[in-house]
């Protein structure tokens, strides 16, 4: 690996813009159960007037930190990173094996949407409120997905690859190890914070690690392992299996 990575931790940030981003009405749709042509005329009207409004209310921030491969240790179900253990379990564990180093990744879509959607329904709006938490929720997802893409496209100059991300609260992984993330993040990074409960706010916020390292390889996320069934990203993912 390239000296910098292993001597050096590296902190980018950047603000994405709403435009870089394709927001696909019949795929978002699929997901709840319509198919393409048989969408009732309402609720592709609602759809699309939520998806309008939507673009006036988020504020797209990501980033991410590289830590030097000597603050590295990557045990039996557990990483260690600048002396913390984070309990990540077999499945992320074995994604992770090779890495030579890590890197956790802060993406959020800013806190305006959730007031918004929060309006609607106060408002006795129900399906512009759900419209808009269910585009929200994919909208996070994107993001975190160009943020990726972005260091990806820096790591490539030295020839080094990137691990399938994973987050807090899947694949066996604690979301209550949400606080020793965010402990050896800078305070308010990308500005998401955390309660007491490893809730992130705002709430349409990602945060994950990614393994880099000359050898290693994107894997396909295993939900047949998985014992969540509440997963939000099986459905997002199952067309993978």
């Amino acid at each position: 690996m390239n000296k910098f990575f292993i001597n050096e931790i590296l902190i980018e940030e950047f603000e994405l813009d709403y435009d870089e981003f394709y927001l696909d009405k019949y795929q978002i749709l699929k997901s709840v159960g319509y198919k393409k042509d048989d969408i009732p005329d309402l609720i592709q009207q609602v759809f699309d007037e939520v998806l309008i409004d939507l673009s006036k209310k988020v504020n797209i921030k990501g980033g991410f930190k590289i830590f030097p491969s000597n603050q590295i240790s990557i045990g039996k179900e557990h990483i260690i990173i600048s002396g913390i253990t984070f309990n990540c379990g077999e499945i992320i564990k074995s994604c992770l094996t090779d890495s030579e180093s890590v890197v956790l990744l802060i993406c959020t879509i800013g806190n305006q949407v959730e007031k918004w959607t929060k309006s609607l329904l106060e408002k006795n709006e129900p399906l512009a409120g759900y419209f808009s938490d269910l585009i929200a929720s994919e909208l996070v997802e994107m993001a975190a997905d160009k943020l990726e893409l972005k260091l990806e496209q820096m790591l490539k100059l030295y020839k080094i690859k990137t691990t399938t991300r994973f987050s807090p609260g899947y694949c066996g992984w604690d979301v209550g190890e949400q606080q020793k993330l965010f402990s050896i993040l800078p305070k308010g990074f990308c500005g998401v914070t955390l309660n007491n409960e490893s809730m992130m706010f705002p709430v349409k916020s990602i945060s994950a690690i990614i393994g880099i390292g000359s050898n290693v390889s994107k894997k396909k996320y295993n939900c047949s392992k998985c014992v969540l069934e509440s997963c939000l990203k099986k459905d997002r993912y199952e067309k993978y299996f």
